[in-house]
């Protein structure tokens, strides 16, 4: 839905009626630009902080603080088969929700910026009809972080945890790879923005 979301909001001011009529009005194409991009992002930023602190607050509310519960070693006795229960339980231990609720935040900015500044960028020459060979790189992604995470036996890959995708347990990301995924999206809805200026209907 980020990606879409994306999409949705660049479309318009690219291609068909509705971009000639904002070309053709006396208010700044950058205003235009700005109420829209930051709009919606700021409403999915706001309803994943919103669903995140829900659930929270529910978890808290039917079963208390159970993360002061995890015993410090498995409760149960393990067979000779049962490394990956073992490994599988430490890096439990190791997780960080608030990493992981972080990840998410920046995910949604680092993947809506990106496909901003994919849908802007002036080398696309796209009609109306051809949009949705654009979608297909944009939903290719986050498909193939997941295969990516999921046949990883040491956890997420390292140029993941680069950008703060914090996919599977184990230990978080170091706290400063945050700042990479906002510097990016920074950068991507600037640059988008410049785009947005240039743009040939």
């Amino acid at each position: 839905m980020v990606l879409f979301s994306a999409i949705a909001v660049i479309m318009p001011m690219r291609f068909g009626p509705e971009a000639r009529f904002y070309r053709t009005r006396p208010i700044p194409i950058s205003f235009i630009f700005w109420t829209k991009v930051l709009s919606v992002f700021t409403a999915m930023i706001a309803g994943a902080a919103t669903g995140i602190a829900l659930t929270f607050a529910i978890l808290v509310a039917l079963k208390g603080p159970i993360w002061h519960n995890l015993p410090a070693t498995i409760p149960r006795l393990l067979g000779p088969d049962d490394a990956d229960v073992a490994q599988l339980y430490a890096n439990l231990l190791l997780t960080s929700a608030p990493s992981i609720f972080l990840s998410v935040l920046t995910s949604i900015a680092l993947f809506f910026s990106a496909t901003l500044f994919l849908a802007s960028a002036p080398v696309l020459r796209l009609k109306n009809a051809a949009l949705p060979l654009l979608m297909i790189p944009a939903l290719l992604v986050p498909l193939g972080i997941a295969i990516l995470s999921n046949n990883f036996s040491t956890g997420t890959p390292q140029f993941l945890r680069t950008l703060y995708i914090y996919l599977n347990l184990g230990p978080p990301p170091p706290p400063a790879n945050a700042l990479i995924p906002i510097a990016l999206t920074v950068a991507f809805i600037t640059c988008a923005r410049l785009f947005a200026n240039h743009q040939e209907l």
